[in-house]
């Protein structure tokens, strides 16, 4: 086994393909395919099979390639730590919560970095559960959740399990979005009643997270008498607003002129359960890098304005 055979298997996790892999690590199918067979002999088991899907990690499989991506992270780690052309690279590998106001900070961020410099960034947005995943095995070196203040103890739990340090950034309550020419546009603050009668445009790949999303989604199976529109990115949201005037999406509170007004009302949400928190966290063996920080106190500056 060596770190080679562990970057293979990561790429054919990752593509759900064994040519599609061999294709983006410039190398023929039969290699890999012999590659990895090679390493499965000598670990004494099957890390993938075959399923209508593609090409799927095992049970045993997948505890392996956790333990290979975290492998691979430490080594990058180390490479970037003591090579002194790399410690020189500006790098920023952060999964996050879909929230408008890490975005903007994002925005903010880019100003600040100059051209003449290497850059490593990567900034990826996803739901919560994956988030915590990425960054527990090294594929992202720091993550942002948000949840329901309610499910405050099972996040907490599921951070402390996989070792991860964490910091709230800040509580807030959830504010509603709908079209300019929504019957919910005009009023001041919402509430759970206001909302019966509307479609409700939740993020697909949600299903999986304790926050409010989970708990539509679920509802929305459950109850015909519910309508709901999945999307995957913002802006599918977006579009979703102004072409259903009868739609609404829960968010995050925004910076002043994130959507158009002339489009896009935001309104606040008046509800027993509509308070969340936003969280920072990292890896405990992993050390903020200055670009890191920098990234961290342009988001908290964002925050405090909002």
């Amino acid at each position: 086994m060596n770190t080679t055979h562990l970057k293979y298997i990561i790429e054919v996790e990752k593509t759900g393909s064994i040519s599609k892999a061999a294709e983006n690590l410039y190398m023929s199918q039969p290699q890999l395919s012999k590659a990895i067979r090679e390493l499965e002999e000598s670990v004494g088991i099957s890390i993938f099979k075959r399923s209508s899907k593609g090409v799927v990690p095992t049970t045993k499989g997948v505890e392996f390639i956790m333990d290979a991506k975290g492998i691979i992270a430490q080594l990058q780690r180390l490479e970037t730590t003591y090579n002194p052309k790399k410690s020189e690279m500006l790098t920023l590998d952060a999964v996050v919560a879909r929230c408008e106001y890490i975005s903007e900070a994002f925005s903010k961020f880019l100003s600040h970095i100059s051209n003449d410099k290497k850059e490593k960034i990567i900034f990826r947005e996803t739901n919560t559960t994956r988030s915590i995943k990425n960054v527990a095995t090294g594929e992202n070196n720091i993550g942002i959740i948000k949840y329901n203040v309610a499910y405050e103890q099972y996040f907490f739990q599921m951070l402390d399990e996989r070792e991860l340090k964490h910091e709230i950034l800040w509580e807030y309550d959830e504010v509603i979005a709908v079209s300019k020419n929504s019957p919910l546009a005009k009023l001041s603050v919402v509430t759970e009643a206001d909302l019966q009668d509307m479609t409700e445009i939740l993020f697909g790949d949600n299903i999986i997270h304790y926050g409010r999303s989970a708990r539509s989604m679920k509802d929305a199976r459950e109850n015909d008498n519910m309508h709901h529109i999945l999307v995957y990115e913002r802006a599918g949201m977006c579009s979703a607003l102004i072409g259903d005037e009868n739609s609404y999406s829960r968010i995050t509170p925004s910076p002043e002129g994130y959507y158009d007004e002339n489009k896009i009302r935001i309104i606040p949400m008046k509800s027993q359960d509509s308070k969340y928190r936003d969280v920072l966290f990292y890896r405990k063996d992993y050390k903020l890098t200055d670009t890191d920080k920098l990234f961290v106190e342009i988001l908290k500056e964002v925050i405090s304005e909002l």
